[in-house]
């Protein structure tokens, strides 16, 4: 039994900076993701930072408690990506390339977000992801929103 969940714990946990995060499959467009969520403060300023790489399928979905106005940099981050903003129906707002390893530079959202996706830069316009593109994924049930 534990050899099967040692086997079994890749698909549906990551490590981001020290702390496991779950792994959710996402669809965009015609296009699917595993992507790591994101949902503490904690997890969301530590993001994508202080990784050489990002596998092309891959990306992070960050999750807030309430829709608002959301602005991310690149502080520490060393992987050129691109972040679309999503409504609390998981609508695009707007997508954004990413410089890496900004400290200046601030990527807003267009509106009101209640996720943030992020993926390796171009992702999205290679797949033909632009405002209005609705993502669907489903949260883990005992997942800590903050």
């Amino acid at each position: 039994m534990l050899l099967l969940l040692a086997i079994l714990a890749p698909s549906y946990f990551a490590f981001s900076c020290g702390t496991e995060l779950p792994v959710v499959s996402l669809r965009i467009g015609a296009a699917e993701l595993r992507v790591e969520v994101a949902s503490t403060p904690t997890t969301r300023a530590c993001g994508l930072s202080q990784r050489d790489r990002l596998d092309p399928e891959r990306g992070m979905l960050f999750v807030f408690s309430e829709a608002a106005p959301r602005t991310f940099w690149m502080k520490d981050t060393r992987i050129a990506l691109s972040i679309a903003f999503l409504d609390d129906e998981k609508r695009v707002l707007n997508v954004l390339a990413m410089a890496p390893l900004q400290t200046e530079q601030r990527y807003p959202s267009a509106g009101n977000a209640a996720y943030a996706l992020e993926v390796n830069q171009g992702w999205f316009e290679a797949h033909g992801i632009a405002e209005g593109g609705l993502a669907e994924f489903t949260l883990p049930r005992v997942l800590l929103i903050e």
